[in-house]
């Protein structure tokens, strides 16, 4: 989204009292982004990378390998900071237990409007059984120590979709994660995003879980791998909910309470599955007579 990369830049550049050295990684675009990169030639804090389309983790590894900084931080093109995202998170950095610091986020739509993000978890310390659950994360708030990367490893880049999760993962081994209870970064909500496809997501979630599982047996209780299973099918199950699949939906249901009898979220689906299909086929019924 070359139209927002000067704003996503000029963000990191109005940092209240901070003045960070600025990554750019143009992956091989085609929109014009690199024309307007010109505008930062003669930034000395600005360096811009200019690359063959390689794919969004070699991006973004080109970016932490070409940076200096003790702590880095990411920023999408279309999105951008708020001016005190750094003063709020750097702080807490002190604390040299501490890998990630993450926030909640604001969104912006297309007319204009802006509102809180989805409500995250805000788990923090030693948050690997709560994250293999639910990745609550927003990527893009995230402040990294590099130490985390020098010693867990950088974006896996065999994979297109959910790397920073499967990174997440990794590093809270190892590392206490924590949080700031006000919103760092705005999210650009546009038709088309790639979170937007959710089938794909779906089957990329279980990958990387049953990855995690095979590479660190005995790491997580049985009761936290069943809880995982059981709130990704219900996630999963309300997508083809709301696209009418119900037979699918009622299927990814039945494995979640296969998981977690008594997983109550599933249960509370299941019904509201039923009744709107029960609906929908006296809708359909009346229609045809």
């Amino acid at each position: 989204m070359g139209q927002f990369i000067e704003q996503a830049i000029d963000s990191v550049l109005a940092q209240i009292d901070f003045e960070p050295e600025i990554i750019v990684v143009d992956d091989g675009s085609t929109d014009g982004t690199a024309d307007l990169l010109r505008r930062y030639d003669h930034n000395e804090r600005v360096k811009i990378i200019l690359q063959e389309n390689l794919g969004q983790p070699k991006a973004k590894n080109s970016g932490i390998l070409a940076a200096r900084g003790k702590f880095i931080a990411f920023c999408d093109a279309d999105d951008y900071w708020q001016p005190n995202k750094l003063a709020l998170q750097l702080p807490i950095m002190t604390d040299e237990s501490v890998g990630v610091v993450y926030s909640s986020t604001l969104q912006l739509f297309p007319d204009g409007t802006m509102r809180t993000g989805p409500t995250v978890n805000m788990s923090r310390g030693r948050v690997l059984n709560e994250l293999f659950q639910s990745n609550f994360i927003p990527f893009g708030t995230a402040v990294v120590r590099r130490e985390c990367f020098e010693t867990c490893g950088i974006f896996d880049e065999s994979r297109q979709m959910g790397i920073d999760w499967e990174l997440w993962l990794r590093i809270a081994q190892t590392w206490a994660f924590e949080y700031v209870d006000e919103p760092t970064y705005v999210y650009r909500i546009w038709p088309g995003q790639m979170s937007n496809n959710w089938r794909e997501r779906y089957t990329s979630t279980l990958e990387t879980m049953q990855r995690f599982l095979q590479d660190n047996p005995g790491l997580l209780s049985e009761n936290v791998v069943a809880a995982a299973y059981a709130d990704t099918h219900v996630n999963h199950a309300r997508q083809h909910l709301e696209h009418t699949e119900y037979l699918a939906a009622i299927q990814l249901i039945a494995e979640a309470i296969k998981r977690k009898p008594f997983f109550v979220p599933a249960w509370k689906l299941l019904l509201k599955t039923a009744i709107r299909a029960s609906r929908n086929r006296r809708r359909n019924g009346t229609n045809s007579s």
